[in-house]
Parts: C-alpha cells; structure tokens; sequence
C-alpha cells in the first residue's frame, strides 16, 4: 500500500511536469485574432490525472502545475495573474469532467458519450473564462496591477492590435469565447488519443502498470466489464434452466 502511494505521488508529479512541457508548446500555437494567446494542450494532462487518480488527483495535478510554473518561470503579470488564470482554467476542467462522468455519466455510452462529454467541458470553460477574463482577469493583466471590468471598461484594445467594434465586453467576448473552446477541444482531442488510445489499453494489459492506478474512469470500465460479465452468466442460468426444463418435460 505505500508503495503504490509513493508511486502514485511521483505519478502525480510526472504528470504536473509534463504539463509544462505541454504548455511550452504553445510558444508555437499563437491564437490568431489574438497572437499573446496560446493554443497550448498543457490542460490535457489534468484530464489524464482525473482518469486515473479521480477529482483529488486533477485538482493537486492543477495546484502542483501551477507552483511549477511560477518557480521556473516566474510570475507572469500582476499577482501572477498569468498562473491564476491557467489554474482557473485547470479547475474548470476538473469541474466540467467531474459532472459528465460523475453526474451525467456520458463515459458510459461509447464515444459518443464521451464527445457529448467533450463539448459540454469545452462549453463550461470557455463560458466561465469568458466570464473571469470580463471581471478580473484581464483588466488586472492590461493595467499591470489588480483591477476589475470597471477600471478597464474605456482601454483602448487598438493598441494590442485588436480592432472590433463595440466595447468593452464585446472585444471580450470575441477574444475569449471561441479562443477557450478551440483550445478546449485540443486538450479533448489530445487526450482522447492519449489516454484512451494509448494509457487504458497498458492499464488493461499490463498487471504490473495497471496495479497502481485505481482512479474514476478506469474504475468505471472495471465495473463495466462486471456488470457485463453478470448478465453473461445470468443468462447462461436462464439457459441452462430452460434446457433443463425441456429435458423434464421430454421425460
């Protein structure tokens, strides 16, 4: 048993690890209505570590990734509001996959369950960081100090290239609605691919990998393949009697 704790903290750090190199590849996928934006799929990972370890192990994945990223590479805007942003964003994810699976539980129906799953995600985190980049997060990153919707409802967006008519929460909306949900639906097709065509299929072949990962969706496909296994022998009584029945009868 501590053994498989130890293990599964280094997992945890593995995984926070990998995010940053994930998100390192943003430098290479600027958003183009808004080139300081990055497509980057670091988030796929806090998908990957709720498959495996649950809600606590995405939600430590998200604080441990966000730590990191602070110590090497510094705070990035006021308050490091860069960071707080992407831990938001993180926690959005941890939220709109907790309530697909958990509560709606679309893992269950095949993969069109889990790409109904998928867009409900991307709709939560693209509308709740729409939301947070209108309030908080945005105004405190343009003014250089903590600031609210209210402080930055004249700032001139021209200046950053951005030239849309309308106001304030206009140019926000045009930024950050569709920027969160197509970088949402990278971090599904990502993890799709990753986890669901690479991680599971080692879970589920090999013993000695599969003994330390107990987490939500992996224990769900367990109880899947239990419950599928019940009806196979239920229906094999029910055969088997039905024989039996016609045997007695033919006596």
């Amino acid at each position: 048993m501590r053994n498989k704790s130890v293990v599964k903290i280094a997992n945890l750090a593995v995984l926070s690890a990998l995010g940053i190199v994930l998100m390192l590849l943003g430098k290479y996928m600027p958003y183009p209505l808004a080139p300081w934006l990055e497509l980057e799929p670091s988030d796929t990972v806090i998908l990957i570590g709720y498959a495996l370890y649950g809600f606590q192990g995405a939600i430590t994945i998200a604080i441990l990734k966000t730590i990191i990223n602070i110590l090497v590479f510094g705070p990035n805007g006021a308050i490091a509001v860069g960071q707080l942003t992407a831990l938001f964003t993180s926690l959005m994810y941890c939220l709109g996959i907790f309530l697909t699976s958990k509560v709606f539980h679309l893992f269950k129906k095949g993969i069109k369950g889990r790409i109904a799953s998928y867009a409900i995600t991307c709709s939560i985190v693209a509308v709740a960081l729409t939301i947070m980049n209108f309030l908080f997060f945005t105004p405190t990153f343009i003014l250089g100090k903590p600031a609210t919707f209210i402080d930055a409802w004249n700032y001139d967006f021209t200046s950053v290239g951005i030239n849309v008519k309308g106001g304030y929460a206009v140019v926000i909306a045009y930024i950050y609605l569709p920027f969160n949900f197509l970088k949402g639906l990278i971090v599904c097709a990502f993890y799709e691919i990753i986890f669901n065509r690479v991680i599971f299929h080692l879970l589920k072949t090999d013993k000695r990998f599969k003994e330390y990962f107990s987490g939500s969706i992996v224990t769900l496909k367990k109880k899947e393949k239990t419950n599928t296994d019940s009806e196979s022998i239920d229906n094999n009584v029910v055969i088997n009697s039905e024989e039996s029945n016609k045997t007695q009868s033919n006596s």
